[in-house]
């Protein structure tokens, strides 16, 4: 078995046990049973090792690779914990508000499941599923033990630590009842949001227009997503596509294209703001024969220039960008949150 639990799905249960005070760790990591069976105890490598590959635990968009990182399919995505029957019957009450109000309640994009007793002996434990939307029978074991699982993404800090931090304590909001509005304090979001300081946001530059003879040249601005693309710079390093930014571009300053003639080659920059220490990114452009991929360190400042080759041919060029994960991490350890704002800036200046 490789699975392993992640430090901030251990801190799960000690939060949890301060409110539900007869709370028992019944497990995170599979067992045997686990094993054989499947579910979100196992993690995406022991479902393949144990021939449970097609699990349903293994079948959602939010539980695949991608987006689920290389470091992420080694995860336990689940939790057990007993309780006396008082405690398990608060539990349901406090699952059970959140349930009803699942359509408002910004902490079940967290959440994939939560097993739980009413502690009626007429009735069987209840599976409230928030990523299905449904609420079915759960197994007559849950009647002594509550279980929890989060889609694999959300357990997957090399996907988002951040976000993973934040679906360890949702579980913990919903068990333990708190309610919604002091969820959102906590977490300050929604209304509890800090408000932005500084002068205010300059409108989005609008997309290129067709050129026109006019125009002195043509501005393309972009903002690199909040996550690593890559951990290293090869092609195998990449642990988030949806974090690459891809701009086609034309081949301006090719002879033979209709630009050809009015353009330069495109100049391309990099700027960032809001870090305290240099974030690496990593920029390939293909001219139309080859790739050129270089590394960079964007510092809060002024922006600085990008190496473009001239295009080789006509179906230059292909500008491919994104985060790239800080130097020296271990190949197993979990990814830093990035830091900052980095912009990139496409121009396209007339001859």
């Amino acid at each position: 078995m490789t699975t392993i639990a992640q430090p901030y799905t251990r801190a799960v249960f000690p939060a949890i046990a301060r409110v539900r005070r007869s709370a028992v760790l019944s497990g995170i990591v599979p067992d045997r049973e686990h094993l054989d069976d499947g579910g979100y105890h196992c993690s995406i490598d022991d479902l393949l090792r144990h021939n449970n590959g097609g699990d349903y635990s293994n079948s959602r968009p939010l539980d695949r690779v991608p987006p689920v990182t290389v470091a992420g399919r080694r995860n336990a995505c689940a939790i057990d914990i007993s309780m006396s029957p008082a405690d398990m019957k608060a539990t349901y009450k406090s699952v059970d508000t959140v349930w009803k109000n699942r359509r408002v309640d910004t902490r079940t994009k967290y959440i994939n499941a939560i097993n739980v007793w009413d502690g009626n002996p007429a009735h069987t434990p209840v599976r409230f599923n928030f990523q299905a939307g449904t609420r079915t029978k759960a197994s007559k074991d849950h009647t002594w033990h509550g279980h929890g699982d989060w889609p694999r993404v959300f357990v997957d800090a090399g996907y988002n630590r951040a976000g993973a931090e934040r679906a360890s304590r949702a579980m913990v909001s919903v068990w333990t009842g708190q309610t919604h509005d002091a969820w959102q304090r906590q977490e300050r979001i929604g209304p509890y949001a800090p408000t932005p300081t500084g002068p205010p946001a300059k409108p989005t530059t609008p997309t290129t227009p067709t050129p026109v003879p006019e125009d002195d040249h043509m501005i393309e601005s972009h903002t690199l997503p909040q996550r690593h693309a890559y951990r290293e710079s090869g092609t195998d390093g990449i642990v988030d596509p949806s974090a690459i930014l891809v701009l086609p571009l034309p081949p301006v300053g090719h002879p033979d294209h209709s630009w050809g003639k009015a353009y330069r080659r495109p100049y391309v920059s990099l700027a960032g703001d809001h870090m305290k220490t240099p974030q690496r990114v990593r920029v390939a452009i293909n001219n139309g024969a080859k790739w050129t991929v270089r590394e960079y360190e964007v510092k809060a400042g002024a922006r600085f220039n990008v190496e473009v080759p001239d295009p080789a041919n006509l179906t230059a060029y292909n500008l491919v960008i994104g985060r790239l994960a800080p130097a020296g991490l271990a190949a197993d350890a979990p990814l830093p949150d990035p830091e900052g704002v980095i912009g990139v800036l496409v121009e396209l200046i007339r001859k």
